[in-house]
């Protein structure tokens, strides 16, 4: 009796091998039959790991399509925070002027001097978030940044009860 090994290749590594054991009269028509069923079983077995290879990918593509939402939230929610922030000092220094203004009452020295305070503390308050904003890549403003290892992310002033803590993942 004849025996053959065909062997079964991935990515040129040998991970299995077909043997047949046939007489020496059938090892021709035998070997050529067991070297292409080796040929196609590695091809299928290869075409396995790179479908493998390809659902990982989609998988770690479909994570960071997540994350990226995530953070476009983050953004949105910033946005937001930090209108609404800019908004409330705006809207105390113009109502202020705007008194101050007008023609039509009598403002007594005491109303305007109390209006003239508002009008420089809230822009105080305006130049303390406009600083924050514009610190905040550095970490000492609006934006904490991440650590590495770390999933939570600070937004809002620093120091300030208007914080919001946003954890990701």
């Amino acid at each position: 009796r004849g025996g053959f090994v065909a062997p079964v290749l991935v990515q040129g590594e040998r991970i299995a091998e077909l043997v047949v054991d046939a007489p020496p009269s059938n090892l021709r028509v035998v070997r050529d039959s067991l070297t292409s069923v080796a040929a196609q079983l590695s091809l299928a077995l290869e075409r396995e790991r790179l479908l493998a290879t390809e659902r990982e990918a989609a998988r770690a593509v479909a994570e960071q399509n997540e994350r990226l939402r995530e953070l476009d939230r983050m953004k949105d929610q910033f946005v937001s925070v930090v209108s609404h922030e800019l908004r409330t000092p705006l809207a105390a220094i113009y109502g202020s002027a705007q008194t101050i203004r007008r023609t039509d009452i009598e403002l007594g020295p005491g109303i305007r001097e109390q209006l003239l305070g508002v009008i420089a503390s809230e822009s105080d308050r305006l130049g303390t978030i406009v600083n924050g904003v514009e610190l905040g890549t550095h970490g000492q403003g609006f934006i904490a940044p991440l650590m590495p290892g770390e999933n939570q992310l600070t937004l809002g002033p620093a120091g300030n009860a208007h914080q919001y803590l946003v954890t990701i993942g």
